[in-house]
């Protein structure tokens, strides 16, 4: 996770005052600017460790009648990804009109060893088009931008899945097949690798454990807005029986305290104290 990567923060606090925080100096209010978003003050720098990266990225891309097929296969792949190999699965709509379903990997290591683990990926189905290639970290993080422009309309949910049941499958196929505008998509991220190797009171972020995230944005441009919110609500719906309790607060709205407080669980409290002290 970035904020793990985080070595130290120049920070500007309420009163005006200046302080480097890192592990050494402020440790509260750097523990507590590692997950705990905009609450403390305004981060002026931000110093961080540099990787040598040698990125495999892309999407392979399914038609949306074999999405169930395509998800189950995700599922099992998933389970056994190494750290150095992240994939999520989107539900969208391609940019010649036809709804699919993508598997977008990113792997981070040897070229050579990368084609081997990406292999069974690329040759499941088979695809309608491959799209996995060398690129830069700059182009994998771009990747999902041309499906969520500036300008639209949106409506977004996230919710924690401990895993992919096949009823859970099931509500994620049927609602991806029957989005109410062929901009929104839905997202499955696989949470994994050495993030959750950190201690969940480590920094201010306890989700530590491996999960997938499941994120449903109703996009629009014009028109009424209900049909589509309504869609995200019924999706919700069907889908709270799989869930777990919190999510990134990364991904939270304005859904209330409570949830804030959920996802943060045991360290709200501690996050309380240091905001009150700042």
């Amino acid at each position: 996770m970035t904020c793990d990567n985080l070595l130290a923060v120049d920070i500007v606090t309420a009163d005006g005052k200046l302080f480097r925080a890192s592990p050494t100096e402020h440790p509260d209010l750097f523990w507590a600017v590692r997950g705990g978003g905009g609450n403390f003050g305004v981060v002026t720098a931000l110093e961080f460790p540099l990787h040598p990266a040698q990125i495999l990225a892309g999407m392979v891309i399914h038609p949306i009648e074999r999405a169930r097929e395509a998800l189950h296969f995700y599922r099992e792949y998933t389970r056994s990804c190494p750290d150095n190999l992240t994939v999520d699965a989107a539900m969208v709509t391609s940019p010649d009109g036809h709804p699919v379903l993508g598997l977008i990997a990113c792997y981070c290591g040897d070229r050579s060893e990368g084609e081997q683990v990406l292999a069974p990926l690329r040759e499941f189905g088979p695809p309608i088009s491959d799209l996995i290639r060398p690129m830069t970290i700059a182009e994998a993080h771009a990747l999902a931008d041309p499906f969520s422009p500036p300008g639209r309309n949106y409506y977004f949910r996230a919710y924690g899945l401990w895993d992919l049941a096949d009823g859970a499958i099931d509500q994620i196929a049927r609602y991806g097949a029957t989005r109410t505008s062929t901009f929104s998509a839905v997202v499955l991220r696989h949470f994994h690798g050495a993030a959750t190797r950190v201690p969940p009171e480590a920094t201010a972020v306890p989700l530590r454990e491996e999960q997938y995230i499941l994120e449903v944005i109703a996009q629009w441009t014009h028109g009424d807005a209900q049909p589509h919110i309504d869609w995200g609500h019924r999706f919700m719906l069907a889908i709270k029986p799989f869930t777990r309790e919190g999510v990134w607060v990364n991904l939270l709205g304005d859904e209330g305290e409570a949830r804030v407080r959920t996802s943060y669980g045991a360290n709200y409290s501690r996050l309380a104290r240091v905001k009150t002290k700042v």
